[in-house]
């Protein structure tokens, strides 16, 4: 393994992301943890402003009844480039190409457009990293490379400031030269095309990542959802109390057990919706357990 830092003979602490520059490192950018940073880095602050325009745009698009209208928020998940620059994911998954990203946003779409809509109705679903939550097949690797091409403008950024601060991102390697990228343009709520200066190391450009961007598995995932706030959920609400005034309260081994609670994407969405019909936004609860969960 050759670090980003010895290949370009940087020594001491790096504030990116040391990762291998060879091959892709079984890391993941982390939409969630990227947001808990924002108030603190102003690239985050940049990051989690374009992604959020991109999911504003995506979701009104799906709640939206003007046909075009969906057929336009359908082609914006299904325009991505693999990200691979970054030397993120997985080699053998992610997009794989322009056909793989058509399937996995098609994916992602037909379940914003149908089965999440009462979600996107009553506000729940707000934030890119719910993804995970509540679609199949959308892990670390998928989130990882949709959001780096989101944010691709704000890393970009960041890959300037580092260049500018170890020179030798310009005189070793292949330096620095100027390649044709796909970005998300908050100001026309767009894909569009962009020349950019990268470093290049073996003929590849590099984008470096802030550090503590990324991690190996995403901070917001269907099981810890389900094992924390939604079977917490359930519990309390199977809870009675004894005639001696001890509350009885099922354990959650005994509610996996339970057809209606076992785990699932349907139990998952279904649980979230009956929560929020009694007041209860689950969803919320989850982000405050993720969030002290990671300043811990």
């Amino acid at each position: 393994m050759t670090s980003i830092s010895d290949a370009y003979g940087i020594t001491g602490q790096v504030p990116f992301e040391d990762l291998d520059i060879d091959s892709d490192n079984r890391r993941f950018l982390d939409p969630r943890v990227i947001r808990i940073n924002a108030s603190t880095c102003p690239h985050a602050d940049a990051a989690v402003k374009l992604i959020d325009s991109f999911f504003n745009e995506v979701t009104a698009s799906a709640l939206s009844l003007n046909t075009s209208t969906r057929t336009r928020g359908r082609e914006l998940l299904t325009r991505f480039e693999e990200p691979w620059e970054t030397r993120l994911g997985y080699a053998s998954k992610g997009f794989q190409g322009h056909g793989a990203a058509q399937s996995i946003g098609g994916d992602i779409w037909d379940e914003l457009s149908t089965n999440l809509q009462p979600l996107l109705e009553i506000g729940f679903l707000k934030h890119l990293e719910a993804l995970p939550l509540f679609i199949e097949n959308v892990g670390a690797d998928r989130t990882s490379d949709i959001s780096t091409r989101i944010v691709y403008d704000a890393l970009c950024n960041f890959t300037h400031q580092m260049a500018a601060r170890y020179p030798t991102f310009a005189t070793q390697g292949d330096g620095i030269k100027p390649v044709m990228r796909q970005f998300w343009d908050p100001v026309s709520s767009d894909w569009v095309l962009r020349i950019v200066e990268l470093p290049h190391w073996n003929g590849k450009p590099l984008v470096l990542v802030p550090k503590n961007w990324t991690r190996r598995n995403l901070l917001m995932t269907h099981g810890r959802y389900y094992e924390t706030s939604l079977l917490t959920f359930v519990q309390d609400s199977q809870s009675y109390f004894k005639p001696d005034g001890k509350v009885l309260k099922p354990t959650k081994g005994l509610l996996k057990t339970n057809p209606l609670f076992q785990r699932s994407r349907e139990t998952t969405l279904r649980v979230t919706l009956d929560a929020a019909s009694n007041g209860t936004n689950l969803y919320e609860r989850f982000e405050t357990f993720v969030n002290d969960k990671y300043a811990a």
